[in-house]
């Protein structure tokens, strides 16, 4: 490790977390988590394993601090999503690295920020770098399905592991270049997400001898599921058409890097 650069760190790390099929459901993050156990291990840093159930850990690790500021908390999370090795050019679980770029499901969302963090944590460590308030690294699972056995049940049942006064999380300070000096700094308020409900709908029974008198409620509901479908259809449309535009003209911002507050 010591004869590599910490890009080629990462890229060995990212590649090897994406040859592990951590697909939500079912989700096996344990897997990633004792990968990157024994990854920090070897620069270390001790790594603790909280899992509601075996198969699905979540890995929180620290820096501690001498307790003069505030804590700060590296946020990632190592299930994905469901990948279709037919709709893929490569090997969705290969990690393979091609022109510069490395492929793989999760390889963004967020194996990628998974591999950053912990060897941005490893390498402090290995230069014995004593921050002023706790640096912690926490790998969650669970994120993409529901969280009731990633950070929401972390938070609830291990509010130490994790708790921090500043987080870094997912998304975190996107940049979008638009060429020509425009760069935006995206700041989200709220996501879309499911919004469960139930209907009712009244009918009145009727009698073969009576048909008119009848009034078939399953008819009447159809109806609503119809009117319902369209709505939907319409309303993807104008989030696509209006909102977009709109965040990106009140994300504007102009790029001056520098120290909010003093250095950790």
């Amino acid at each position: 490790m010591a004869t590599m650069t910490l890009r080629e760190e990462a890229t060995e790390l990212l590649q090897r977390l994406i040859r592990l099929d951590t697909v939500n459901p079912p989700g096996n993050e344990t897997l990633a988590a004792e990968l990157l156990r024994d990854y920090l291990a070897e620069s270390g840093v001790a790594a603790e394993l909280y899992a509601k159930v075996p198969e699905r850990a979540n890995l929180v690790a620290r820096i501690p601090g001498r307790g003069e500021g505030p804590r700060l908390l590296l946020l990632s999370h190592t299930d994905t999503v469901l990948a279709d090795a037919a709709e893929w050019q490569l090997d969705p679980w290969s990690g393979e690295l091609r022109d510069g770029e490395i492929w793989g499901r999760g390889a963004l969302d967020m194996k990628g920020q998974v591999a950053a963090n912990a060897v941005a944590i490893a390498s402090l460590a290995r230069e014995g770098f004593e921050p002023s308030g706790d640096l912690i690294f926490a790998a969650t699972a669970d994120e993409e399905v529901g969280e009731d056995f990633g950070l929401s049940w972390l938070c609830r049942e291990h509010p130490d592991a994790v708790g921090a006064e500043y987080c870094v999380n997912e998304g975190a300070g996107d940049r979008i270049d638009f060429g020509g000096g425009r760069i935006f700094y995206l700041c989200s308020a709220a996501e879309k997400m499911s919004s469960p409900f139930r209907l009712i709908v009244h009918g009145r029974s009727g009698h073969a001898s009576m048909p008119g008198i009848a009034d078939n409620a399953l008819v009447k509901a159809a109806t609503l599921i119809v009117r319902l479908a369209e709505l939907g259809a319409g309303r993807a449309a104008a989030h696509a058409d209006g909102l977009a535009d709109d965040r990106l003209r009140l994300a504007e911002a102009q790029r001056n890097p520098g120290s909010l507050r003093p250095d950790l």
